[in-house]
């Protein structure tokens, strides 16, 4: 098992975060109503974009040891001994993100 480049992931989390992002801004802005400064999601219905983000990282990554934009660019997430990751390892790693 070799390393990856670091450019390579970071972009594959740019994409990641660009699509989580691009998905959360869309509700707010269809499902919210609208205010002086744009739109707003109030009460339950703002917790919709935590759930896109743990759809998307937390358990995609469970699923696929990788997330969407590390799938594109060929890379999986594994353990330090190279096994594959399972749902604790994942929600560890993405509660711990800074």
């Amino acid at each position: 098992m070799q390393p990856t480049h670091i450019g390579r992931r970071a972009f594959a989390t740019c994409l990641d975060y660009a699509v989580c992002f691009i998905l959360s801004y869309l509700y707010i802005w269809y499902a919210g109503e609208p205010t002086e400064t744009g739109h707003s999601v109030q009460g339950i219905a703002a917790l919709v974009p935590v759930l896109y983000w743990f759809l998307y990282f937390v358990v995609g990554e469970a699923l696929l040891s990788a997330t969407p934009g590390h799938v594109a660019l060929g890379l999986k997430v594994v353990r330090l001994d190279g096994r594959r990751i399972d749902f604790i390892d994942s929600l560890n790693r993405h509660l711990r993100d800074p």
